[in-house]
């Protein structure tokens, strides 16, 4: 299966990427995406709230944000854990019945 990931440093992301994994939520809770990333040459992690689009084998999943980031030393890697993005509200009130 081709996963793809699209915004901020997403090519360097998929570059060092060891592994994901994405649970399909059961309806009461949503879908979580989680990312093992190689970091050896890099320094720094991206920031909670950074959103990105999941796409598998080049059909967007949704766009997902990240919810928590936790670096290891030894291999050095991020392990970050991603949701589905909240709806903005809808001020319009278009979707409304």
């Amino acid at each position: 299966m081709l996963f793809k990931l699209t915004g901020k440093n997403a090519d360097l992301m998929m570059d060092r990427l060891q592994s994901w994994h994405l649970k399909d939520g059961n309806g009461t809770e949503g879908d979580s995406l989680s990312l093992t990333i190689g970091s050896s040459d890099i320094d720094g992690i991206p920031p909670k709230g950074e959103q990105y689009t999941v796409y598998l084998d080049d059909i967007k999943r949704d766009v997902f944000q990240i919810t928590q980031c936790t670096a290891t030393t030894q291999p050095r890697t991020v392990q970050l854990v991603l949701t589905v993005a909240p709806f903005l509200a809808d001020q319009s009130e278009f979707l409304k019945r």
